[in-house]
Parts: C-alpha cells; sequence; structure tokens
C-alpha cells in the first residue's frame, strides 16, 4: 500500500491516483479540506464493488470517501481525518462489573419483593435467585444485542469497540449498552445489516426468555397479596408478550416473575431502539430504506413521544430529549449513498417495522391503584323506625365494590340486641327478584364497582319487648376491613279500643253493663279511663277492672295485650219514664303520648 503524503499537491495526486483506478475521473476541485474528484459512472455499472475497495485503500490512510450525486454529476468526496486513538478494553471491562452488580443488586430486589422469605433482604437466597431469574436473562438479551451489532460490522470491515454495559438504579440496574462506531458507515447495505442485526438478536432471546419466564409464574407463581392497597407501578405487555401469554394464559392475579420481567424490557430495548429517529438502530433502517426522505420519520417519531409524553407517559419526554440533544433527528448518509438495497433486504427493513410494532407500547408503565375499600349503606336515611305489634319495617341496603382492580368476597351479617318477640329476615336481589336468606349471614363476590342489594324486614310481634337494635355488618375476606351499619326499631305506644259485642244494651233494674277491650299495639302502657259525658243527669258511671273500682280507673297493659273492663252505667234516682234512652262517652288515654280513644256507650229501656 502505498504511504499517505505529507504535503497538499501531493496528498491531491495520491487522491487522483488512487480514486483513478476505480473511476475515471474528469475534473477535481477543492473545497476547503475536501477534495472533489467529478468521475464517470454509466447506468449499468456495478458501483458497490469498486466505492468498496476504494474505501478499504482509503480508510486505513485516514481518508474518508463519500459517492454522491449533484446535478446529475457523480462526486467522489474525500476528506482527511486525523489519526484517532482509541482507549482499550479495560473502560469495557469495568463498565460490565458495574452493571453486574447493579443488575444483581435489582435481582435481589426483584427475587425480594416476588419471593419474601424472613431473612431480610440481602440474604444468600435472594442474591442467587435474583441474579439467575434475572441478572442472567436480562444481561443474556442485552448482550447479545449489542453483540449483533459488533459481528455485523466486524463482517462488512468496519471498525466498532465491544459492548459499553450502562449500568443504573433499581428496579432496572441496567439501561442498556451500545457500541461505539469508529468510522463511517460504507453503504446502505452495510446500514440496514448494522441497524437490524441487534435488535433481532435481542429480539430472538427475549422470546424464549419471556416464554419461561410466563411458564416460571404459572408453575411456580405467587399470587398478588390480597390486602396489598396504595398506588404502584404497572407495566402493559406489548402485543409479542401478549401474544406469549395468549397461548400460555398467565393468572391475572399473579405476580410476574423476575424472568418475564426480564424478557419485557427486553422487548422494550427492542422497540426503543428500532424507532425510526436520528441515529438509533430504527433511524439505520430508515435511512437504508428511504435515504433523505426518512428524516421525515425522524421527525415524526420525536413528534410522537413528545405527544405521548405530555398526556399519557411522561418517560417519553425524557427519552425525547435524548434523542434530540444526544442523538439527533438527523442522519448522515452512508459513504455510498447511491447503491439500493436488494429484495432480501427491503423485506428484513419490512421486517423490523413489524419487530417495532410488536414491541413498543407506548404506554408501558402506568400507575395503578390497588384498593379494597368498599361502601355499605343504608338507602333511605331513616335508620331508626316506629312500629306497631304485628307491622314490619323494611331497611334496604347496598354493598358496592368500590376497590380496584380486584374481585372480593363480603360477609354480610346482622345481630339484634333484643330478639323477644321480633323478627327478622334478610334477602338478597337476583335480577328479578328478592332472594330469602335462611340465616342471619351470607356471602357474596362483587367485582369492582359491582353492586349487591339487600333487605332486612323486621317485625314486631306480641308481646315484643319495646326495641330492638340491629348490627348490619359487611367484611371483606381480603382485608378483614368491616363497615357496619346501626338501626333501631323501636315500638310506638299506638292501641286500639272498642266495645265487646252491641254498644247498644238494654237497661234493666236501673243498670246497663258494658264490656270495653284495649288492644296495646306498641310499647307497654298505663291507659287512664274516664267519662267524658253523660247524656242524662242522675246517672253515673262506674268502671271494673279485676280488683278495681271507680269512677277513674288506671289500667297497665303489657306491649302486645288485651285487656277488658266493665262499665256499668246506672241511676241515683228511680226514673220511671217509660222510653229512656241514655249516652255515655268513655274516654280512654294513653300515658306515654296523650293519644286518646273516646267509646261510645247506649242504655235502652223500652215498655
Amino acid at each position: 500500500m502505498v504511504a499517505r503524503p505529507e504535503d497538499y499537491i501531493n496528498q491531491v495526486e495520491y487522491l487522483q491516483s488512487i480514486v483513478g483506478k476505480y473511476f475515471p475521473i474528469y475534473r477535481t476541485e477543492i473545497e476547503y479540506d475536501i477534495v472533489n474528484l467529478y468521475v464517470r459512472i454509466s447506468p449499468e455499472q456495478d458501483i458497490e464493488r469498486p466505492f468498496n475497495d476504494l474505501r478499504k485503500e482509503l480508510v486505513p490512510q485516514n481518508y474518508i470517501p463519500h459517492l454522491r450525486e449533484a446535478r446529475g454529476e457523480f462526486i467522489v468526496s474525500v476528506k482527511a481525518q486525523p489519526e484517532q486513538n482509541y482507549r482499550g478494553i479495560k473502560t469495557n471491562v469495568l463498565m460490565l462489573l458495574i452493571t453486574i452488580c447493579t443488575t444483581l443488586f435489582a435481582g435481589m430486589w426483584w427475587w425480594a419483593s416476588y419471593d419474601p422469605q424472613n431473612g431480610g433482604f440481602f440474604t444468600l437466597y435472594n442474591l442467587l435467585n435474583g441474579g439467575l431469574y434475572f441478572t442472567l436473562p436480562l444481561m443474556t438479551i442485552l448482550g447479545i444485542h449489542e453483540m449483533g451489532h459488533y459481528m455485523l460490522a466486524r463482517y462488512h470491515g468496519i471498525k466498532a469497540s465491544l459492548p459499553f454495559f450502562i449500568p443504573f438504579i433499581p428496579p432496572l440496574g441496567t439501561i442498556g449498552a451500545f457500541i461505539s462506531i469508529r468510522e463511517p458507515i460504507p453503504d446502505k447495505k452495510s446500514l440496514l445489516d448494522l441497524g437490524v442485526a441487534g435488535p433481532i438478536c435481542g429480539f430472538i432471546v427475549a422470546v424464549p426468555i419471556s416464554i419461561l419466564g410466563i411458564y416460571l409464574g404459572t408453575t411456580m407463581g405467587r399470587p398478588v397479596p390480597a390486602d396489598i392497597e396504595g398506588t404502584f407501578m404497572s407495566i402493559n405487555f406489548p402485543i409479542i408478550m401478549q401474544a406469549i401469554s395468549y397461548l400460555m394464559p398467565f393468572p391475572s392475579d399473579a405476580m410476574l416473575h423476575p424472568t418475564a420481567f426480564a424478557g419485557w424490557i427486553g422487548f422494550l430495548v427492542t422497540g426503543l431502539n428500532l424507532l425510526p429517529a436520528g441515529q438509533l438502530d430504527g433511524g439505520h433502517v430508515a435511512r437504508a430504506l428511504f435515504g433523505e426522505q426518512a428524516k421525515y420519520a425522524s421527525y415524526a417519531a420525536a413528534a410522537f413521544l413528545v405527544i405521548v409524553g405530555i398526556f399519557w407517559y411522561p418517560g417519553w419526554l425524557i427519552f425525547a430529549l435524548f434523542i434530540f440533544f444526544m442523538v439527533g433527528l438527523k442522519h448522515p448518509p452512508p459513504l455510498n449513498d447511491m447503491s439500493g438495497l436488494d429484495i432480501k433486504r427491503k423485506a428484513v427493513g419490512v421486517f423490523a417495522i413489524l419487530l417495532l410494532l410488536s414491541c413498543f407500547h407506548p404506554i408501558p408503565v402506568e400507575q395503578i391503584t390497588y384498593s379494597h375499600d368498599f361502601s355499605f349503606e343504608l338507602i333511605e336515611d331513616e335508620p331508626v323506625r316506629m312500629l306497631s305489634v304485628n307491622e314490619s319495617a323494611e331497611y334496604l341496603v347496598n354493598l358496592t365494590n368500590t376497590g380496584d382492580p380486584a374481585s372480593d368476597t363480603y360477609n354480610v351479617s346482622y345481630t339484634l340486641s333484643n330478639s323477644t318477640a321480633w323478627s327478622v329476615q334478610m334477602f338478597i336481589r337476583n335480577e328479578t327478584e328478592w332472594l330469602p336468606i335462611d340465616l342471619n349471614y351470607t356471602s357474596v363476590e362483587l367485582e369492582p364497582a359491582e353492586t349487591a342489594e339487600f333487605k332486612l324486614e323486621v317485625q314486631a310481634e306480641e308481646h315484643a319487648l319495646p326495641r330492638t337494635d340491629i348490627e348490619l355488618k359487611a367484611v371483606s375476606e381480603n382485608t378483614e376491613r368491616k363497615r357496619f351499619i346501626e338501626l333501631s326499631v323501636r315500638l310506638i305506644y299506638s292501641f286500639n279500643a272498642e266495645v265487646r259485642g252491641e254498644k247498644v244494651v238494654p237497661i234493666r233494674n236501673g243498670t246497663a253493663t258494658f264490656e270495653i277491650d284495649i288492644f296495646n299495639l306498641g310499647h307497654q302502657d298505663v291507659y287512664n279511663i274516664s267519662t267524658e259525658d253523660v247524656s242524662r243527669e242522675g246517672w253515673n258511671i262506674m268502671y271494673t277492672y279485676g280488683e278495681q273500682e271507680g269512677e277513674i280507673l288506671q289500667i297497665n297493659v303489657s306491649t302486645g295485650s288485651q285487656v277488658t273492663f266493665t262499665v256499668e252505667m246506672s241511676s241515683q234516682e228511680d226514673d220511671t219514664s217509660e222510653f229512656l234512652t241514655v249516652y255515655a262517652y268513655i274516654h280512654i288515654e294513653s300515658q306515654g303520648t296523650g293519644e286518646y280513644e273516646s267509646i261510645e256507650v247506649i242504655g235502652v229501656r223500652t215498655v
């Protein structure tokens, strides 16, 4: 190989001699530090092979050639680059070791959350299982992803570094890895190959790891604790993981196995890298497929991240800033931007787009709130009811699962403070009718936002005590949280009074006798009996109840009881009238409420 000349004039001549071996030169122009050599290329000429040979001859001499077309002319632009010195692999090894440590710590964190033991966090059990089930699969996915790039770079003769792993804090432990491409990419074929190699290799490994993780989560799965509450971060499966979990059903109430989470990270990294923005892997693919038009795909990808970041997932704003300031929106052209892609590589490019769609989720992580709260409410806000004997009161109660996202089972029961002569029947409503519940308790399972309707019928029977208090209780089986409704049913001061038999009776020997019944429908009460009015002077009213006798009477009547007292209407004088009618009004008054009834009795004498 001819050595690179030091003086500028000889450098131009040197470049003309080298380029002239592969392409006929008809004009040379110098623009600052760039030498533009105008060459003749026929339409049927294969330019890929000669240009690649030209590149391999100039790059070792620190010259970078670019083949482009401008205004119908073909130009080989050559620019000298300074000698570059690169560090050895010590940095790669150091970053790898640090990343292994951070991912081991993350693996311990995940395993301690997945399978908590009494030994605490820093245990050999957590270290070994976290390393086996999280660190190893995650580092395998990321390592093979980057080695895919590295091996394709070596295949195309492009200088590239070994992978640099990036450590990060738990729960991830790493945010990926990258390789450093140390010279411009020769052509569209190598650009596409280099772009898709990493995502395809990472995807090929992430699929079986995800299958294994979901299988382990199914066979040795840990259920989400029934009493878990609070706000947590939840991951959303991309399409590929949804397909895997569809073929291998994953319990909805099970925690995600750490290996499945490592697979999820692998798909996330694949999807992120395939975004057609700047110099991401997807940017390489887009530039190879669409040429200069790929910049519009890059703008669209960045705008998409910003819009989704503002309205749905703020994390994309950080990634958008990373693209804006670190990666850039524009992709430099390959050295040979004129050679096209063969049909196989175009098919691979389409496959890369399908990979993006299957691995990328616009909202990969979201906050969810676990709540096992529920409401237990009286529909009509009348917890205290007043009843007469043999009357009943109805209470309607709604039990609603206001938690999310899990279902819960509730035990509903009631207790009476006083059950003597009080009957209670509980019902639960189905779609069309009320179904009686034989016992004083029942269980019902409710999905989030689902409501069960209950009805409680309370009846006061004869001889019921004046009051009973009812405690309705609902208990969550998941959390043992309780809700109470306090009810109270009381007997009112109510009675009925009526004449036994006929209220019109004959007067015999100057006396008419009646019997009056008092039926106490409510609380135990004392009734005052007296005379309101008598239609004829000289006639007296006397009352008799048991051993009590007098013109005024007090009778104590218990709840649900009936008593009978006698009313005797008699004349103090000898009334010799042949036809005689005497009206009297008996006043019966409750001491409890002051309510009263007037009973009319009539004595009649005819000749």
